[in-house]
């Protein structure tokens, strides 16, 4: 093979390895159905990095918006509401099931130690939602969570 041809060869593999991420992106959005019907879009954090950081520093969070904490093994996950500025309900997931919840998790006090929430069941996903999310839509554990 001459030079010119691998040039080519490399230049189409870059082009074609381009195109894969160009139509098949991995999204940092989902869709979350809950057992009453309802559907929030849910930002996925993937890092240790995104998670440790969650929503800390943000003003708000949409109504019928949600983080959503992927992990690759369940374990006993804490959420820790550190740089927050609003309550937040959190849901543990594991096996498309709630199997853990906190309802109005508090912000920060100042001067006082940061809250960490942690389930004493093992979860492989973590969803923050909008504080009152939970009751408004008579969540309980054991209810059904679809994730698209």
């Amino acid at each position: 093979m001459n030079t010119s041809s691998l040039w080519i060869f490399c230049l189409m593999t870059g082009v074609f390895i381009m195109s894969i991420f160009f139509f098949f992106p991995v999204s940092n959005q989902t869709t979350i159905t809950f057992s009453d019907g309802s559907q929030i879009q849910a930002e996925i954090v993937r890092t240790e990095q995104t998670r440790e950081k969650g929503l800390s520093g943000r003003k708000t969070l949409q109504k019928n918006h949600g983080m959503l904490f992927l992990f690759d093994e369940p374990q006993q996950r804490g959420i820790w509401m550190k740089g927050m500025w609003f309550s937040i309900d959190i849901l543990w997931l594991r096996e498309g099931k709630i199997v853990s919840m906190v309802e109005h998790a508090p912000i920060p006090v100042l001067g006082e130690s940061i809250p960490t929430f942690r389930p004493d069941v093992l979860a492989s996903e973590v969803l923050e939602l909008p504080d009152g999310f939970v009751s408004e839509h008579g969540l309980r554990e054991g209810d059904e969570v679809k994730i698209k």
